[in-house]
């Protein structure tokens, strides 16, 4: 997994943009982590592994990738406190509107999709789709 710029612009903040994109290009479902203060979104695989600008992996992985990084606490992870949410519905979404959340815009979501077709953490993974 690289870890550049792009990555830590589609880890923090980004990210909406980045799961639309995916969905768009893949099908699949999107998810959510919202906890304590950290929201992170994906998309989530037939096989349940989470693709996002860090690539696919296994649940348990992700979490662990996040705990490395500092993001998430270990102990949470390990009591079973952090679970994969879909997306919030329209109510949650206006309440996180009124708490400063932006959607992301068309353009924003057409930036994620070209990232995604070039990154090297997602450009392989998402090629079967192109074809579609």
């Amino acid at each position: 997994m690289i870890v550049d710029t792009t990555v830590k612009q589609y880890r923090n903040g980004g990210c909406f943009a980045l799961a639309e994109a995916l969905h768009n290009i893949t099908g699949y479902p999107k998810g959510c982590i919202d906890f304590g203060g950290f929201v992170h979104a994906f998309v989530v695989s037939p096989d349940d592994e989470v693709l996002d600008i860090h690539g696919k992996m296994a649940w348990p992985d992700f979490l662990a990738f996040l705990v490395k990084e500092k993001v998430l606490p270990e102990h949470a992870v390990r009591e079973g406190r952090v679970q994969l949410e879909g997306m919030p519905d329209e109510a949650t979404m206006r309440v996180w509107v009124h708490y400063g959340y932006k959607p992301p815009s068309k353009t924003a979501i057409r930036n994620a999709t070209r990232v995604a077709k070039q990154h090297p953490n997602l450009a392989e993974i998402i090629a079967p789709f192109m074809g579609k």
